[in-house]
């Protein structure tokens, strides 16, 4: 377990290796997760967003279901003590350029194993554009075990610096994926 201050140092590393990347930089439309206390902390990403004029996309319950969020949009506790904008603001899925999503677990394929609600896969079957994993350096490992309705993911960012695990459209090494 990490202190709360170990996981915002860590964070912020994180934060500093995805703004260079080069799909930061190209998109103009992010889907970003809202953070829990133990995840990977996303405050930062959203306000570097807004400071960028980087439009912010998150997701909401029930699904499909993506809302802005803006510099002073009202959060809220949602389903599962997440949180979401209080006012819903529809963005399509379809105009998101990137995707940020969280992950208990992270393979260098690019397999991610999430909290077992199959949320990220259903929400990732309709997107198009660059999915991103962020994760803790502990959170990573060579492989996962996947099922057929698993949605890879690109590259994973950790503290450490960003892991490509395979190019394309985001198709896992069976083929299944979105094309």
């Amino acid at each position: 377990m990490q202190s709360p201050d170990v996981r915002a140092e860590r964070s912020g590393h994180i934060v500093q290796h995805l703004l260079l990347l080069p799909e930061w930089r190209a998109a103009g439309v992010v889907c970003c997760y809202l953070s829990t206390s133990t995840e990977v902390q996303t405050d930062a990403i959203i306000a570097a967003a807004h400071a960028g004029g980087i439009r912010v996309a998150v997701p909401t319950v029930p699904l499909p279901g993506l809302a802005e969020v803006r510099a002073d949009t009202t959060l809220c506790p949602g389903p599962r003590g997440v949180r979401q904008p209080e006012a819903i603001v529809p963005v399509p899925v379809d105009a998101v350029d990137l995707w940020i999503v969280p992950g208990v677990a992270f393979g260098r394929d690019g397999s991610r194993l999430g909290r077992g609600g199959g949320y990220y896969d259903r929400l990732l079957a309709q997107a198009r554009g660059t999915v991103l994993g962020l994760a803790f350096d502990f959170q990573i490992f060579d492989r996962l075990p996947v099922d057929p309705w698993d949605h890879f993911v690109d590259r994973i960012v950790t503290e450490s610096g960003a892991i490509v695990c395979r190019s394309g459209n985001s198709l896992s090494p069976r083929g299944r994926g979105r094309g």
